[in-house]
């Protein structure tokens, strides 16, 4: 049975690269996405994981709590917060140069 692990690193392998995968076997997922991420979009992609949506549990409390309008202003909000601070840090390593 395959580590979930490389089942996953194959499946954003796939979605972000242009290529299409060699055999499993041969597939080393480490050298692989050194090539399809750089320094300043593993940083970018970092800082969106760490602001973007809470757990689904969190998500049905604030629904539980507040309603499901709140519920969906919070999911939505936080995604735009994710993505504007990823698109800002995008900016400001490749100004200074990283």
């Amino acid at each position: 049975m395959k580590k979930i692990t490389d089942i996953l690193l194959q499946l954003l392998m796939i979605l972000l690269s242009k290529k299409i995968p060699v055999k499993l076997s041969r597939f080393t997922p480490l050298a692989q996405l050194t090539e399809i991420l750089t320094p300043v979009s593993a940083l970018s992609l970092l800082i969106f994981c760490l602001l973007y949506t809470p757990c689904v549990a969190a998500v049905a409390s604030i629904k539980r709590e507040l309603g499901g309008r709140w519920a969906a202003g919070v999911v939505v909000s936080q995604c735009v917060i994710a993505w504007l601070a990823a698109f800002v840090v995008h900016g400001f390593a490749l100004l200074f140069g990283m």
